[in-house]
Order: structure tokens, then sequence, then C-alpha cells
């Protein structure tokens, strides 16, 4: 079974460790809302409804970045139509970690779990993140075959 969870707004990445001048880490605000925004997501739609530990996890990720208003008809247009882009913040790799986390404890007991993640960012009417998360019973299938048969590079 496929859960699918969106959370609106702007696509955000999961920020940096801070660090308080006695040397002790803590998670910035903004990261710390975020990863709440995807657990209450998944809470709302699904409950306690967690995959067990033992079971492995794939996720896909769509970051969906707001056109800008500044932005030309044809520009816009492109954007929608997926001709453009968006090369800008955060970056694919800090919104996977975000989404990840968030759904730590919540969809799944531990992202060790998470053994494929397909991402992409895109432009999108809404901004929003949507997710796809999905226990894999069965490895049997053509598109997850390729990506877990491939050898990694020498």
């Amino acid at each position: 079974m496929i859960k699918t969870i969106v959370i609106p707004g702007q696509p955000v990445g999961k920020g940096r460790p801070r660090f308080t001048k006695t040397g002790h880490t803590y998670t910035d605000r903004k990261t710390v809302e975020a990863e709440h925004a995807i657990a209450d997501a998944y809470k709302a739609k699904y409950g306690n409804d967690i995959i067990p530990a033992d079971q492995p996890v794939g996720l896909r990720i769509y970051a969906g970045f707001r056109i800008p208003k500044s932005d030309t008809k044809q520009k816009r247009a492109d954007k929608i139509n997926r001709k453009i882009l968006p090369t800008i913040k955060s970056d694919i790799d800090n919104i996977c970690k975000l989404v990840m986390d968030g759904l730590n404890s919540v969809a799944y007991e531990d992202d060790k779990q998470v053994v494929i993640v397909l991402a992409g960012k895109v432009y999108a009417e809404e901004p929003m993140v949507y997710v796809e998360i999905e226990e894999i019973l069965d490895i049997g299938s053509e598109e997850k075959c390729k990506i877990l048969s491939k050898k990694p590079l020498k």
C-alpha cells in the first residue's frame, strides 16, 4: 500500500545543526517546525500506523516550488510544463533529510528502513511537498529491481 501526504507551503530543507557557546548542539526552530508539519500531516491521515522496524521502505518526494509573480506568462507556462526546473534553494538532499526525519517514529520506526528514495524539484501553482511512503513487500517489481540491482561504481 502506498501512503501519500501533502505538506502545503514552500519546500524547505533540513537546517544545519546549531551550536551554543558551551558546545551543545540544537536544531533551529524553522527545521523543527517543518518536521512537525510533516509528522502532523502523516498522523492526521494515517494515525499511528507505523511500518515495523524490519520492513524496508521506499519514498517518493516531490518538492513543488512557488512560481514568482514577476514571471511572464510564457515563463510561467514553461515552469508549469516542466520546461524550466527549479535550480534554487533548498537542495534536494536537504529536503529529503527533512522529510525522512519528520517521518521518523511516525510513518516508520527509524529512517534506516528507507532503502529507496526518488526525489525531484518542480514548479507548482501551489507550493508544497508531496510524499509517497511505500512498504516494500515485493522486491520483484521491475522498477524496484532495476534500482536495487545496479552495481556500485568502482
